[in-house]
This record gives C-alpha cells, structure tokens and sequence, in this order.
C-alpha cells in the first residue's frame, strides 16, 4: 500500500476522476483524514502515486498518465529552497512571463508540460527534457535573457537528438 498526502484543494479533481485513474491503473484509491491510499499489485500502486503526485502538484489528468509511460518522469522544483521568500515571487514571474508566453515557450521549445504554484515548479516529460528544462529555469533565475534561454533549450535538444 502506498500513502500519499495531497492538498485538499486537488482531493475534489482527484475524486472527480477516481473511476478513470482506478480502471486505467488497475488500483484501488482510498481517502482517509486528509491521505490518499492506493493499493494495487507494487507496479501499479508506484504508477499510481506518481499519477496521484502529478494531480496533487496541479496537473490534469490527461497530462499526469503520461507518467505511465517510463520514458517520462515528474520533477519539482521548491523555488524557497534557494531564493529568499520575496524573490520567489519575482523569479515565477520570470518563468510564466509577459501573458504566460515565457512559459508556454519554454513547454513548445522543451516539450515537457509545466504547473507552477505558489513557490514550486513542476515539470512532466521525457527524463532528458525534463532536465534540460530545469537548467534552462535555473538559467533564468540567474537573470539569463528569455531568448539565451530559449536557444540553450532548442540546441540542448537538438545535440541530445544527435545522440540517438
């Protein structure tokens, strides 16, 4: 069994689609005091708890099972962890930019989905994407122009596609 503690603003969407994620998993979902538990075969419950993860960081349905697959991983990154509380906000705001185009640049170029909150940002792709993303972030954050940024990704991408 696995247990897992979600914010209680996601516990609505989660029941919302319990029937889907149960049937898609093959789990079984419980809600006890504030706590998920997922009980299935060991594959199934670690499936299911980086689905469950996925929804309770703000993701959608659709974009949590592409966790199921095992090329793609979900990576958080706690902005408080190394900024102090009043640049937090500003550093969002460097990622989501003018209008959300930063952010949604950044999931073209990267092709990874992100979910931002409060002072984490999440992101759900392919493990070498994922990873690319997250410098990228970083490189924002350390005041790397938006347009640097965006061509660290696509070149990053482009020689780890020389790769295969």
């Amino acid at each position: 069994m696995q247990i897992i503690s979600i914010p209680k603003k996601r516990v609505r969407y989660l029941k919302e689609n319990l029937k889907v994620i149960e049937e898609e998993i093959l789990i079984s979902i419980r809600f006890k005091e504030g706590l998920v538990e997922i009980e299935g075969d060991t594959l199934q419950e670690y499936m299911g708890k980086k689905v469950i993860l996925a929804i309770a960081k703000g993701f959608d349905i659709k974009i949590a099972f592409k966790l199921l697959n095992e090329k793609n991983m979900l990576k958080t990154i706690e902005l408080k962890d190394f900024l102090a509380d009043r640049l937090v906000k500003r550093q969002i705001g460097r990622i989501i930019g003018e209008k959300g185009k930063s952010k949604q640049t950044i999931e073209e170029e990267g092709e990874v989905n992100i979910n931002i909150k409060e002072h984490e940002v999440s992101i759900i792709g392919d493990y070498e994407d994922v990873e690319i993303v997250v410098n990228a972030i970083q490189k924002l954050m350390n005041g790397t122009p938006h347009s640097n940024v965006y061509r660290y990704i696509s070149e990053a991408r482009a020689k780890n596609a020389g790769k295969l």
